[in-house]
């Protein structure tokens, strides 16, 4: 497509469906389709990750819909919703393409490396075809990871002051997340309190049972849960 320079003509698009996040593609036209794409992604299409996510999920649908001409339709799509962009965006569908065909081929090799192994080839094969934006599209998990690290330090660390661990902890989250972090602690506040206390098991088992089970309480509490989850506990 890129080779022929195909065009396309300019279309008005209908009106949003509503409950659009619900509906199934094999019910809408490619100009629905692409109504939708631009209430959901229009405002940050700038954002490497809004792209690869807004491809993403095109590239999941479009070939169940249109197994003999997906990347066509992928192609019209894009140029429907964001004609300045398509080209871009299409260019980078197809990198998308050939690091989803990357992890499909080397499952069995990455899957026997060490973390910090799979981690590096991972990374090298994302700076090979995305470039820069690489840390853009995965700043997420770059971060995730860190606090991670943090995390396993903490576990590894000679048994001492909670709260002190604590803090570095919440150091580590506002270090890596800042204006972020009420948005991740909203969405991922169990996963990452209960990562804390599995990082601190050594310094709990230490204690009286009434002395863990307030120290737990004060972890939750600090790491922002409400009462009624609190109670739960």
């Amino acid at each position: 497509l890129l080779e022929t320079n195909k065009t396309y003509e300019k279309k008005d698009l209908p009106e949003l469906p509503s409950n659009y996040d619900d509906i199934d593609f094999s019910n809408l036209t490619p100009e629905q389709i692409a109504r939708i794409l631009i209430e959901k992604y229009g405002k940050n299409i700038d954002n490497a990750r809004v792209q690869i996510a807004l491809l993403e999920e095109l590239m999941k649908d479009l070939p169940k819909l249109y197994p003999d001409n997906w990347v066509e339709k992928l192609h019209e799509i894009l140029h429907l919703a964001f004609p300045d962009r398509a080209l871009e965006l299409f260019r980078m569908s197809e990198k998308l393409y050939s690091y989803n065909k990357f992890r499909e081929s080397n499952i069995t090799r990455l899957g026997i490396m060490s973390d910090a192994d799979r981690r590096k080839e991972m990374w090298k094969e994302r700076y090979r075809l995305f470039g820069d934006k690489a840390d853009e599209i995965w700043a997420m998990e770059k971060k995730m990871q860190n606090v991670s690290d943090v995390l396993k330090r903490i576990e590894e660390s000679p048994v001492g002051s909670v709260d002190a661990k604590l803090n570095t902890f919440k150091t580590a989250l506002k270090e890596n997340f800042g204006k972020e972090l009420p948005q991740v602690l909203s969405k991922r506040q169990e996963t990452l309190t209960e990562g804390f206390v599995m990082s601190v098991q050594k310094d709990l088992k230490t204690m009286s049972y009434d002395s863990r089970k307030s120290t737990l309480r004060d972890i939750r509490e600090a790491m922002g849960m409400e009462a009624a989850a609190l109670n739960r506990w």
